[in-house]
């Protein structure tokens, strides 16, 4: 278990104490480094595993080594010594565990399925190996070997829900969404069960069937209640990204009058008011979220920035953005609301100071048309058609994009 600071400094001095009586003692060495590692010393802790010629012999010490390799982006050099073990230790599970896993790491994928199938081999009745073979076989692409080894899994009871999921995957790379659909609907509560019920919305949205995908959502919501909140956010995004705003806004509306006061509905509510033109709806929602969780930073960027682009409240749009990020200082998206609360004050420089920070943390279209427009405005033409450009490759559909280089150089492009 890993320890906290004050109790490690005490260990480490104990251990140097001991070191000081005996030197080559195998275990207090292995002790040692295991706390340099856990304090963050990792160069340290290998430079004492690699002094002493022990740690190539017993497995622990290698083991440790191995991770620290890998901790310091020495994979290469950390699968060498996995290997190198083996060789002494060829029986050893987890060593070869170790060192399948370092191969994926690596993206040497065909070696590593042929690793795990040997552990496979070795230790059939180990569902946890057979589940970790199928998801290298799904990284590698080889959907046949991947779909072999789920089925076994679904046979087996063992890791069901992944299982199903991951064959509701494999059907639809294969085209076969009708299978795909049968699969997802078979996963069961748990890490899988919402990406399942996003991945079948989709299929039945994509084939027209959105009545279908609606009642299917409704029975998921009676079935596992736990779930009801995010399946009604499922439903209502599905509709929001086909542009059925009316219905989407319907959709969480009932979810509301089911849970009065859900601040993630509130929230989809207030972006959907935001499409819909309904800035009264929007403000009316976000305040709504602030007054219940005073330190809610998304909803606090949120009406600031909506007050700043679209009403002219620019102090009142400052003040709510800049605690926004006080509580959060890191966020791209605040500091892009900062840059542009600033640009319609007419603070130029600091505009663009934020708006930089913000393109070099999140390189998004939406800030490139920001920071492009300060610049812009700034005289600073030719670094603003630079910024623009760069960002329609990224993103060339873009209709923020579009709007800004047109509405400011009167062209389509840059």
């Amino acid at each position: 278990a890993e320890t906290d600071p004050d109790t490690r400094a005490g260990l480490l001095q104990s251990f140097d104490r001991l070191l000081q009586k005996y030197p080559e003692n195998g275990q207090l060495l292995f002790g040692k480094a295991l706390l340099l590692h856990q304090d963050g010393r990792a160069e340290e802790a290998l430079e004492l595993l690699e002094a002493h010629a022990a740690s190539e012999q017993e497995i622990p010490p290698l083991l440790l080594r191995a991770r620290l390799l890998q901790g310091l982006q020495r994979g290469e050099e950390s699968a060498e010594l996995l290997q190198k073990g083996l060789d002494k230790h060829p029986e050893d599970k987890r060593l070869r565990l170790a060192y399948a896993r370092q191969l994926v790491e690596l993206k040497r994928l065909d070696e590593a399925k042929s690793e795990f199938a040997g552990l496979v081999q070795q230790f059939p009745d180990d569902d946890d190996l057979r589940y970790s073979l199928a998801l290298v076989c799904l990284e590698d692409e080889a959907w046949d070997e991947a779909a072999t080894y789920l089925e076994e899994l679904v046979a087996r009871n063992a890791h069901t829900d992944a299982a199903h999921f991951n064959l509701g995957r494999i059907y639809e790379q294969r085209g076969d969404q009708e299978s795909a659909l049968i699969e997802y609907g078979l996963v069961g509560p748990g890490e899988d069960f919402l990406p399942a019920q996003v991945r079948q919305t989709e299929i039945l949205f994509e084939q027209g069937r959105a009545a279908e995908a609606g009642n299917r959502l409704a029975r998921s919501r009676e079935a596992q209640p736990d779930y009801a909140i995010q399946l009604y956010l499922i439903e209502s995004e599905a509709l929001a990204n086909r542009q059925r705003l009316d219905e989407s806004w319907q959709v969480i509306v009932k979810a509301l009058e089911q849970f009065p006061g859900d601040t993630n509905l509130l929230y989809t509510r207030a972006m959907l008011a935001e499409k819909r033109g309904d800035l009264n709806g929007l403000e009316r929602d976000l305040r709504d979220i602030i007054a219940r969780e005073p330190d809610n930073a998304t909803a606090l960027n949120a009406l600031g920035y909506t007050l700043a682009d679209r009403t002219s409240r620019y102090e009142e749009a400052k003040a709510l953005i800049e605690q926004a990020h006080q509580l959060n200082p890191e966020d791209a998206a605040t500091l892009d609301s900062l840059g542009w609360v600033n640009y319609r004050l007419g603070n130029l420089d600091e505009a663009e100071r934020h708006l930089r920070a913000a393109l070099a943390r999140f390189p998004d279209h939406e800030v490139a048309a920001h920071l492009g427009e300060v610049l812009w405005v700034q005289g600073k033409q030719r670094e603003a058609r630079e910024v623009w450009a760069s960002a329609l490759e990224a993103k060339p559909d873009s209709p923020i994009l579009r709007a800004t280089i047109k509405r400011l150089t009167g062209s389509e492009k840059p």
